[in-house]
């Protein structure tokens, strides 16, 4: 538990957010984009003014639709430039129609984990494709043992070089990118995320920990 939850219940604006949103888990991506957006916005503000201005934002980007704000020209930019129920930093208005771009692209990208056994003549899909995976790490002391995080908030472990797959309890992160075995440590695993957060825990898992529980933003401004 935080320090926000200690100040935020009763609060009229952040008493609601606290109580019905942080700490909840979130797989929409559309919620998960506007989440990401707020929180660019807040860069050298307030939370609370993010809060007080978010009925205003999520109507200005068209309720953070990943593919509408991916969309958005010139015209749309200077509309958003010239509402005055928003934020109106160009800069961080770039970023969130940028990263709109990048979550597409993302999306549109072949997933999944495909492997070889000929040096790269022929290819076998191992891992369902429909799911974004950044990279695969392999144990270098059990070869047959593949590690993934994937885009979709789990990691998995594979210990017959991808036949079949476990989902790791307790790795669910938000935006998962890389799951790395320790070299020095055997049994144990880094596990990275988009946002920058790095994690390390058993190989294994951890059953109910930090199970379907979103990575937040320690915010240390004052609340008022």
């Amino acid at each position: 538990m935080s320090w926000y939850c200690d100040v935020a219940p009763g609060h009229p604006v952040h008493g609601p957010y606290h109580d019905r949103e942080y700490g909840f888990p979130l797989r929409d991506e559309s919620a998960l984009f506007e989440r990401l957006s707020l929180e660019i916005f807040q860069a050298g503000l307030s939370w609370l003014l993010i809060l007080k201005k978010r009925p205003a934002l999520v109507s200005a980007f068209d309720g953070f639709s990943v593919d509408t704000v991916a969309d958005y020209g010139e015209a749309d930019e200077r509309r958003l430039l010239g509402d005055p129920g928003i934020i109106r930093n160009r800069l961080k208005v770039a970023a969130i129609i940028e990263n709109a771009r990048r979550i597409k692209t993302l999306r549109d990208t072949h997933g999944g984990v495909i492997k070889t056994k000929d040096g790269g003549k022929n290819w076998e899909q191992v891992f369902d494709e429909r799911i974004r995976v950044n990279s695969a790490g392999l144990d270098p002391n059990h070869p047959e043992t593949i590690f993934i995080n994937t885009f979709q908030n789990a990691a998995y472990r594979s210990d017959n070089a991808g036949e079949s797959w476990n989902r790791l309890e307790g790795y669910r992160f938000k935006w998962g990118q890389k799951a790395i075995p320790d070299v020095n440590n055997p049994g144990m695993l880094f596990l990275s995320t988009y946002g920058g957060s790095v994690f390390y825990g058993p190989a294994d898992g951890t059953p109910g920990e930090n199970e379907d529980i979103e990575i937040q933003t320690i915010y240390t401004q004052k609340l008022s």
